[in-house]
């Protein structure tokens, strides 16, 4: 069975996943107290169309690919944004050895 990759990149079982996570998330925050009806009317909007995606996904994955759904979304991998890179040693940075006439020669 061939593994298969939308075009966000994402194998279809875990797209699965992240919207029926979408949907219990917006669901439970629909039923929260919101702090304005124009909220709360987001809130409907935004679940209405999270469900209608996941729905559609669904469909799609029965007919077509057949992946099972995961029915939790994993946690992002953690990417490094920057090239990490060695650390000089410290004399050859500085140059010499700036605190050492400070320290006495019977502790050297």
């Amino acid at each position: 069975q061939a593994v298969c990759i939308e075009k966000n990149g994402m194998e279809k079982g875990k797209e699965l996943g992240h919207y029926a996570m979408a949907v219990r998330s917006l669901d439970a925050a629909s039923k929260l107290k919101a702090s304005s009806p124009s909220r709360l009317a987001q809130m409907k909007t935004l679940l209405a169309k999270a469900q209608k995606d996941h729905s559609n996904a669904k469909k799609e994955n029965e007919t077509i690919y057949h992946m099972v759904e995961e029915k939790t979304a994993a946690d992002p991998e953690g990417k490094a944004m920057v090239k990490s890179e060695a650390l000089p040693d410290a004399l050859v940075a500085v140059g010499s050895d700036r605190f050492g006439s400070l320290v006495p020669d019977s502790v050297r």
